[in-house]
């Protein structure tokens, strides 16, 4: 979610969702992340631990894991006792890790998201339990990692019709299509299908797309941010969420907003009909927590993962500059560089997330082998098209920009590459059609932040702060330290007794 979708889209929200966020609660308008890569795993990881892949160890949703010499997940394990889906690789604690130990482990730590990472990463090790949707077989999942991973209200919530529910009605806009004036005509040349055999204008009928396709379809649509809110709704009930002297935490990640993005795009007609109708699940959970929590007992905030840039296709039509950069073919070209100089394509292990890796058993044995490859492969680099400037992470001295400290706050010695790219704005891996994120920029750093309910004054700041202050002034407003380096001071307008 990009925070200018707060204000874009204001006249077409309700009183009850979004706008009572922002009238009731302190509306933080100036807040970014402060690092890149803009990927969804480390902006859940950064959210909820208050600190940056640096520290937490997250520097993408898939890095080059140096030891293994294989690409990893940030969420998933092969081998071994911890075999399976967990947080085992985000390397601190998060809130709510930090919330159970305070209260001697009486506190209640879940989370719930489209995405496993999106579930996985926010709940934190401690979590009783986490919740993400299987495309494949179309139910909600856990691991076995949890105690609560397979409690029987998650076996109630599966065996609703899913197709009844939220696919019958296929997706109708909510507004008369001259409502959407804020976004391009429905019918564009920036947007993909839901499937292949669908088109990109509205009504969209989800049966057939299911058919078409599988459950994923769920992940791809508004209903899907409704369905996580329904069973957010059961799991409060449920686990009795709120209702004694411990503080809960729960997590609710509304993961549709990004698959909509990623295939039709910022300045599509869905995706300012996915926020529409997000705010009216949001004003729907709001009066349900007034209802089964009471108004004045609990505390939420609102923000995003990361945000979005416009599609290619979009930003060429209209003259500005924009291009692809292949990390395919940046790998064929560096490994033909190593190849040229009398060495083996063996010197480069890895092109991931605009990080050159190179073999770290070959760099240990041939030091000046490594230093000539790696010149060679710099100077080449720099050289590209769409590549603002190449950052040699064993040269601190280069650490001296903003775009190089946010390279620095993003990259963890471990598990990052030796080389990081730096991308020219609206330069990116992705396709002409549809948007994605990742870069140091505005549009994908930029993102809401609202604090809301118990202990949260009314109000608005515009200071500048990091993604990563949520979580040490959450962690003072609830009266526990958290074991963290802070990254952040402390927002002044959230204290007010």
């Amino acid at each position: 979610m990009r925070y200018d979708y707060l204000t874009k889209f204001y006249n077409d929200f309700g009183e009850e969702g979004f706008k009572r966020l922002v009238n009731g609660g302190l509306n933080c308008q100036n807040v970014h992340y402060s690092y890149k890569p803009t990927y969804t795993g480390p902006g859940h990881a950064t959210i909820f631990t208050g600190t940056s892949p640096s520290v937490h160890g997250i520097v993408g949703n898939n890095w080059f894991e140096r030891n293994a010499e294989e690409s990893v997940y940030c969420v998933k394990i092969k081998g071994g006792d911890l075999s399976g889906y967990n947080p085992s690789r985000m390397l601190v604690e998060t809130f709510a890790d930090g919330l159970k130990q305070y209260s001697n482990f009486q506190s209640k730590s879940f989370g719930i998201s489209l995405k496993d990472r999106g579930a996985i990463l926010p709940a934190g090790h401690l979590a009783d339990g986490a919740y993400w949707f299987n495309s494949e077989k179309g139910v909600w999942e856990s691991d076995r990692f949890y105690t609560k991973n397979n409690p029987p209200w998650l076996k109630e919530f599966n065996d609703q019709d899913f197709a009844e529910l939220y696919l019958k009605e296929g997706w109708r806009l909510s507004k008369p299509i001259v409502d959407y004036a804020e976004s391009v005509p429905d019918l564009n040349d920036f947007e993909y299908p839901l499937t292949k055999e669908a088109n990109t204008t509205f009504p969209h009928d989800l049966l057939k797309a299911q058919k078409n396709s599988d459950w994923g379809i769920l992940k791809k649509v508004p209903q899907g941010n409704q369905m996580s809110a329904d069973l957010f709704k059961m799991l409060i009930e449920k686990e009795s969420i709120g209702l004694d002297e411990y503080t809960d935490f729960v997590s609710l990640s509304f993961s549709a907003t990004d698959y909509v993005g990623h295939r039709f795009g910022v300045q599509s007609v869905e995706v300012q009909d996915t926020y529409i109708k997000l705010d009216q699940t949001i004003a729907d959970l709001l009066q349900f927590l007034d209802e089964k929590v009471g108004k004045e007992n609990y505390t939420l905030f609102l923000t995003s993962d990361h945000g979005a840039a416009m599609p290619r296709a979009y930003l060429k039509e209209k003259g500005i500059p924009a291009g692809e950069l292949d990390g395919r073919e940046i790998l064929k070209k560096l490994k033909g560089i190593a190849v040229g100089e009398g060495l083996t394509e063996d010197w480069i292990a890895s092109v991931m997330n605009l990080n050159v890796y190179f073999n770290d058993r070959l760099k240990s044995t041939e030091e000046k082998n490594y230093a000539l490859v790696k010149l060679k492969c710099k100077r080449w680099l720099a050289q590209q098209p769409g590549i603002a400037k190449v950052v040699d992470l064993e040269n601190t001295s280069e650490s001296q920009g903003h775009r190089e400290q946010m390279v620095f706050r993003g990259v963890h010695s471990q598990r990052s590459g030796d080389l990081v790219l730096i991308e020219e704005a609206n330069w990116n891996s992705y396709t002409d059609k549809g948007s994605t994120h990742g870069s140091p920029y505005e549009y994908d750093t930029h993102v809401p932040l609202i604090f809301y309910g118990f202990g949260v004054p009314h109000g608005e700041t515009f200071i500048l702060l990091p993604v990563s202050s949520i979580v040490p002034n959450l962690s003072l407003l609830f009266g526990f330290q958290t074991n963290q380096v802070l990254q952040a001071k402390p927002i002044p307008e959230l204290f007010v007794k």
